[in-house]
């Protein structure tokens, strides 16, 4: 019970993280093809 709720919390902050890190990527994207224009 333990190990699977801390596993479960390890998943949801992994998912938050990866989440962060797209939205950073697609800014950055969007940043880079809006800028020469």
């Amino acid at each position: 019970m333990q190990t699977e709720a801390s596993q479960n919390g390890k998943n949801k902050t992994l998912g938050f993280v990866l989440l962060g890190l797209c939205a950073f990527y697609f800014l950055c994207a969007l940043g880079i093809f809006v800028l020469p224009f």
